[in-house]
């Protein structure tokens, strides 16, 4: 499609220059030829006076003005082949540069296409799973006669968390989508410790649930962005490291102010992350071995992917480094 697409263009292109290299073309010749006309003119002219000055004439007036005819019609023929010289060796050069320049204006649309494509997939291969789930969970609680009250509950209890789980993935495509959709942030002084401090107190009864260890070096700063995406973006590697720190494990945030920056760094003890994955795992919906995936609380692979699109919208930088002890993600933010 993109091929026909590029081929359409370049035509287009070479179409365009083609209808105005030949317009000043046609002027250039006009132009020329009359300016050669009326220069032998002029010449024949010159001629005839000075033949009125002579008795003999060794030359006739009418050889003359052959003379002067056949010098136009050579004039006109040499402008002409220089002109169709020219014009094809412009189209010629333009030909390909405006198929290099096509090739180039199309590909932002092919790759965005191409995304497009690989998220409809995989945004329909993520989906299917749950909701299989939560048909079957129905299905069989509708069809079962002797079904007790206990297990009608632990099948709305399971629908709930497939539920809940589909909720946390349209959120954070729509995130992901509002990121990529906007051109540019207007960025602002945001307080990253106070912003912290709010999105732990909105997960302390999950981290008690697992009974982690909450290690905490905050410092008050201000740091340039925005409220929304720095509690997004706050709210995402939290998350991410209370689902694949160990029970009992330990998670460690701080502030560290430098001289032009400000660096926010979350590490969780758990499963390594191996080189590998590492690559691509702030790739849309991109999942680790199932070493680190074997939570309760998997996710699909979609939150490191808006952390990434967040951090690019407000000029900032995620890193991340895994070992035996622990798994760190670092943001590094302009200073306010």
């Amino acid at each position: 499609m993109f091929k026909k697409a590029r081929v359409k263009l370049t035509l287009l292109y070479v179409g365009l220059l083609v209808a105005l290299t030949s317009s000043f073309s046609l002027a250039v010749y006009i132009r020329t030829t009359h300016a050669a006309k009326l220069a032998i003119e002029h010449h024949n002219n010159m001629i005839e006076r000075r033949l009125e000055r002579i008795t003999r004439p060794d030359l006739p007036p009418r050889f003359q003005y052959q003379f002067a005819e056949e010098s136009l019609n050579e004039v006109k023929t040499e402008i002409l082949y220089t002109l169709a010289v020219i014009n094809l060796s412009i189209w010629t050069i333009f030909g390909s540069l405006a198929y290099w320049f096509a090739g180039k204006t199309l590909q932002p649309i092919e790759e965005m296409t191409q995304k497009q494509k690989q998220f409809i997939a995989d945004a329909a291969h993520e989906l299917k799973t749950p909701l299989t789930a939560i048909k079957t969970n129905l299905e069989v609680n509708l069809r079962a006669k002797n079904i007790t009250k206990e297990q009608s509950l632990e099948v709305i209890k399971d629908t709930i968390q497939d539920v809940d789980t589909l909720t946390e993935l349209t959120k954070n495509l729509l995130i992901q989508s509002k990121y990529e959709t906007t051109k540019a942030l207007k960025l602002e002084k945001v307080d990253l410790k106070t912003t912290v401090q709010k999105i732990l107190k909105q997960n302390k009864a999950r981290i008690a649930n697992k009974k982690i260890n909450l290690v905490t070096e905050l410092t008050s700063t201000n740091i340039l962005a925005t409220n929304a995406s720095v509690k997004e973006l706050i709210t995402i590697l939290l998350d991410n490291a209370i689902k694949f720190t160990n029970t009992e494990g330990d998670i460690y945030l701080s502030i560290k102010t430098q001289q032009a920056h400000v660096e926010f760094t979350v590490a969780n003890t758990g499963e390594q992350i191996n080189s590998q994955d590492l690559e691509h795992i702030f790739d849309r919906f991109y999942k680790a071995k199932k070493s680190r995936t074997n939570s309760k609380e998997e996710g699909y692979g979609i939150g490191l992917a808006v952390a990434k699109e967040i951090t690019q919208k407000i000029n900032s930088i995620i890193n991340v480094s895994s070992n035996p002890e622990l798994t760190t993600f670092t943001i590094t933010f302009p200073k306010a």
